[in-house]
């Protein structure tokens, strides 16, 4: 008899050959819709290696100084709007010369004595970098998995679930020896 054309044995009244192909087929990984693709061009990557690059020597600011904060943060915006490039707090942290997490510590006011007005330029940059961060993925122009991890990351967001504890306690008893005759009270009688 030819293999393949013998049913299996699984009931299904498949070939041996179908049922291999359905196998294979769940066993591959499901396929990315086109949104999902990198779709990058010829030339992206060193404009981003450029980016990084021209941000990281911007120079170091006095963050003492709430003027140079606040046109620090100005400069970093403009760059990112005369380079069509999105602004991400790990390119934020470049333009001032430090990581990711200098910056919130600096915005948070830990760890610092910042000027509050030089904490108020960063959290204002923070803010701008939420809202275009919540805004192309309203339009789905981000995959909504990435911006939700950048959101929790870096603003914050969480999954929370509240749960309210409410004591339910009918033996407010002021001792253990009042306790233990509300308990022995409840007790049936054995007759």
């Amino acid at each position: 008899m030819n293999t393949k054309t013998k049913t299996s044995d699984d009931g299904t009244g498949l070939s041996e050959d179908q049922v291999t192909d359905i196998v294979k087929k769940k066993q591959r990984r499901p396929q990315r819709s086109e949104n999902y693709q990198p779709h990058y061009e010829k030339g992206d990557m060193s404009r981003m290696i450029t980016d990084a690059m021209n941000l990281s020597s911007m120079g170091d600011v006095d963050m003492y100084d709430p003027e140079q904060v606040e046109r620090r943060v100005r400069e970093y915006l403009q760059y990112t709007i005369e380079h069509d490039m999105k602004p991400t707090v790990e390119s934020l942290a470049l333009a001032f010369n430090t990581n990711r997490m200098q910056l919130w510590r600096w915005k948070e006011g830990v760890e610092s004595n910042l000027p509050e007005r030089s904490r108020y330029a960063i959290k204002k940059a923070y803010s701008i970098m939420n809202q275009l961060l919540s805004q192309t993925m309203a339009d789905g122009k981000i995959n909504p998995v990435a911006a939700i991890f950048l959101l929790k990351n870096n603003h914050a967001y969480k999954d929370q679930t509240d749960v309210v504890v409410t004591p339910n306690a009918p033996y407010q008893a002021k001792s253990d020896d009042e306790l233990k005759g509300r308990y022995l009270e409840d007790i049936p009688d054995e007759e």
